[in-house]
């Protein structure tokens, strides 16, 4: 009997991307806001990152289900707190998981 070990990698494999208009309409917003959030993000939240070319504009890449958690957070603090106050809680919240 053989036994298949899934690593997260494989499982990376299957997970349901989105569109940018997919992900508007789930979090209720306008494709734009959605692009200014993936650029936002991008500079505090390293997974964020490959979404984001050198020059600092989008690519074309669809956005992996996991990540679409972070554009709901984001979302979240921006509804809920000023931007200083957003980029703070960011900040502090992602920049120690590089650390680690």
């Amino acid at each position: 009997m053989t036994a298949i070990m899934i690593t997260n990698d494989m499982l990376s494999l299957y997970e349901k991307e989105f569109t940018r208009q997919e992900i508007a309409t789930e979090l209720n917003v306008s494709l734009r806001t959605v692009s200014r959030y993936l650029i936002f993000g991008s500079q505090y939240i390293p997974d964020l990152e490959v979404y984001v070319d050198s020059s600092g504009y989008l690519n074309r890449k669809r956005v992996e289900s996991c990540h679409v958690e972070y554009l709901r957070e984001i979302a979240d603090l921006l509804t809920n707190f000023s931007k200083e106050r957003t980029i703070a809680i960011l900040t502090r919240k992602y920049s120690s998981k590089e650390s680690e």
